[in-house]
C-alpha cells in the first residue's frame, strides 16, 4: 500500500515537472503559428488582390458591352483555381515532408487531418475575399467609369 502510494506521488511529480518544462515550449508554438497564419493570409490576400484588380479594366469592358453578373464571377473563379492548385500543392508538400515536420510539432501529426483541413480552408476562404471584393468594385460601377481612368 505504501509502495503504491509513493508510486502515485512520484508519478504526479514527475507529470507536474514535464508539464510546467513543455508549457513555454507550447505557447512559443502557439504564438508562431499564430504569426505564420497572418503573414501568410496577408501575403496571400496581397498577392490576389492585386492580380484581381488587373482584370479591373476587362471587368469594366464587359460590364460596358452588357455582361452579366455571372460572367463577372467566371473571372473571380480563375483567382481561386490557381489558389486551389496552391492549395493542393501545399497538401501534396506537407504529406510528403511529414518526416521532416515530426520534430517540430507538438500534441499534433505530420499528417493531423484537422490542422491540415483547417489550413487549407483557411486559405481558399481568403483568397475567395481577396477574388470577390475587388470584382465586386469593378461590377458596382458603370463600365464606362470603371475604365475611363485607367491606362496602360
Amino acid at each position: 500500500m505504501a509502495h503504491t502510494q509513493s508510486l502515485d506521488r512520484a508519478r504526479r511529480i514527475v507529470a507536474l515537472a514535464c508539464g510546467s518544462a513543455c508549457r513555454p515550449r507550447r505557447r512559443s508554438a502557439r504564438v508562431l503559428k499564430a504569426i505564420g497564419d497572418r503573414i501568410s493570409a496577408a501575403g496571400l490576400y496581397g498577392v490576389l488582390t492585386t492580380i484581381a484588380s488587373q482584370y479591373r479594366r476587362e471587368i469594366g469592358v464587359r460590364m460596358a458591352l452588357g455582361a452579366a453578373w455571372l460572367d463577372i464571377l467566371r473571372l473571380v473563379v480563375r483567382g481561386l483555381i490557381v489558389s486551389a492548385v496552391g492549395v493542393a500543392a501545399g497538401l501534396v508538400g506537407v504529406i510528403g515532408g511529414a518526416r521532416l515536420l515530426r520534430g517540430f510539432l507538438f500534441s499534433v501529426t505530420p499528417t493531423d487531418p484537422v490542422a491540415i483541413g483547417g489550413a487549407a480552408v483557411l486559405m481558399l476562404s481568403i483568397a475567395a475575399v481577396a477574388c470577390y471584393i475587388p470584382a465586386r468594385r469593378a461590377a458596382g460601377g458603370s463600365g464606362a467609369g470603371t475604365t475611363s481612368g485607367l491606362t496602360d
